[in-house]
């Protein structure tokens, strides 16, 4: 996909052209990701929401990494899925209050359904973007939520560090509003009603238009080797007309997620051995209540915030 990137902005031409040759189907909704062979280590439950590995005493990897953050100083929070009003608004919260140029239908607080890397709710608008709200350069780390096991702790860090060196997605959307490019592998495909899903087995797969989107990643940004992840991202919250919360249906569905019961491994959950090929994929469907988040409002860092200042169509956020 490089060949559709020129200086750090995507042709959408060229790009409508290398994704005729996905071998595919991008609307058929098979996440490889949550399929065994995806894998490395196939009988340890490392990436569950819910994995004990390394939690609590003596390997507390997840806790040290809280309180690591914590000592940062860090505006570093602690949430509930099942507690969600006052953070749903935190997250839909401008850089700038009286400057909201997100496009209409990217705001609210989306959920990330059967993305395993244990990231779960995120808001677009929360992000910068240009007046014409075709271009948002949003940070990873800031209303952008993750699990609290090991991994989502660590990843949070992570997110956090290149944040602070200016890393950030340059969110770029395609002039028909079907396309929104994050990086030179991963887009959101935008659904609508002349849309058709289809799961494996080729039934129709339920989606909302203007409420669900589909995330697509490419091995290496190369649409000819097929899909390396996918997943739906859902709006789960968005604001009303008085400014208050209201969420969507998909709140519930991401509320029973939380609620689920948890898919037991062997060896205290520490295993997989006797969890089959075909019950592997619901590892990941029972989430984490417990949510770390770092709110806004967003601010780029200001090396990055001199580059907004002099580019043309950009509003002067301080």
């Amino acid at each position: 996909m490089a060949a559709a990137w020129q200086n750090g902005k995507i042709d959408w031409a060229k790009f409508q052209e290398l994704i005729k040759d996905c071998p595919v189907d991008l609307l058929c909704y098979d996440p490889p990701q949550k399929k065994p062979s995806f894998a490395k280590l196939r009988q340890v439950n490392l990436f569950a929401p819910r994995t004990p590995w390394f939690r609590n005493f003596p390997c507390c990897l997840a806790e040290s990494t809280h309180a690591a953050i914590q000592c940062s100083g860090a505006d570093f929070r602690h949430v509930l899925i099942s507690n969600p009003d006052t953070w749903f608004l935190e997250m839909m919260q401008p850089p700038t209050a009286d400057m909201n140029y997100c496009p209409e239908f990217l705001r609210g607080v989306w959920w990330m359904k059967d993305n395993i890397a244990n990231e779960t709710c995120v808001s677009l608008e929360s992000g910068h973007w240009n007046e014409a709200g075709t271009e948002g350069w949003k940070l990873c780390s800031v209303n952008w939520t993750t699990g609290s096991n090991w991994f989502g702790s660590l990843l949070l860090s992570w997110n956090m560090w290149k944040a602070r060196k200016g890393i950030h997605a340059d969110i770029q959307i395609s002039v028909d509003q079907k396309w929104i490019a994050l990086t030179k592998d991963d887009y959101i495909y935008v659904l609508g009603p002349e849309d058709k899903m289809v799961d494996a087995e080729g039934r129709t797969y339920p989606f909302v238009p203007g409420l669900d989107m589909l995330r697509i990643t490419f091995p290496e940004g190369d649409p000819k080797q097929g899909l390396f992840y996918q997943y739906m991202m859902r709006k789960v919250a968005q604001k009303g007309s008085d400014g208050e919360v209201v969420k969507t249906p998909a709140y519930q569905a991401l509320l029973e997620r939380v609620q689920r019961p948890t898919m037991e491994g062997c060896c205290c959950n520490f295993f997989l051995c006797n969890i089959s090929d075909d019950q592997y994929p619901s590892i990941y469907d029972s989430l984490d209540d417990h949510q770390l988040m770092v709110p806004g409002p967003e601010k780029l860092p200001e090396p990055l915030m001199e580059v907004i200042a002099k580019e043309p169509g950009w509003p002067s956020y301080k």
